[in-house]
């Protein structure tokens, strides 16, 4: 089995399982992609797929048994979760690593919160710390993850990664030939 992620490139401790049995993306990974990239409906199944073979992965297992196969594993024995769609042969591994991926909790103190906007308002109050609001919302990131600003650092990071394109004369964006 692959001993590297090929999507973020770090050592795999802790793999994504799905049926087809290919291990090449790690647990964090694949729960970011499950949990933050989620297209599912109501009236839709959720649209996830190996990010080896890009066969339909309803769930996967994560688990850190490297080698064992798919079918040996006994899903009524593991402990599932909804909203990643997946089964975890440890839910140690849940409780201490993915868990808190979600979690609305400040990463500069042990304060944690119901809602986003919360959390938002306890780093500006507390901290003098922002969020880019182009990045909380386009970016594939937990919030434990998305970079935090000083006012000036979030000022000039917006006008260098927010601004608008050049327009010419005449009106349409500029392109470089």
């Amino acid at each position: 089995p692959p001993t590297v992620c090929m999507t973020c490139q770090q050592p795999i401790t802790i793999v994504s399982l799905g049926s087809c049995n290919h291990r090449a993306v790690c647990a964090v990974c694949s729960f970011r992609q499950r949990v933050l990239f989620d297209q599912t409906s109501p009236n839709r199944p959720a649209a996830h797929f190996c990010a080896y073979c890009k066969c339909p992965q309803s769930f996967v297992i994560f688990t850190s048994q490297l080698t064992k196969p798919f079918h040996e594993f006994k899903l009524q024995t593991l402990f599932y979760d909804k909203a990643s769609h997946a089964y975890f042969d440890d839910k140690n591994l849940w409780h201490t690593k993915l868990k808190k991926l979600v979690k609305q909790q400040c990463t500069l103190c042990p304060a944690g919160f119901k809602t986003t906007k919360k959390l938002r308002e306890h780093l500006a109050a507390n901290h003098q710390m922002f969020m880019c609001d182009d990045c909380v919302n386009q970016r594939q990131l937990f919030l434990c993850e998305q970079p935090l600003y000083t006012s000036v650092q979030l000022h000039e990071h917006k006008a260098q990664a927010h601004a608008p394109p050049p327009t010419t004369a005449s009106g349409p964006p500029a392109t470089d030939h």
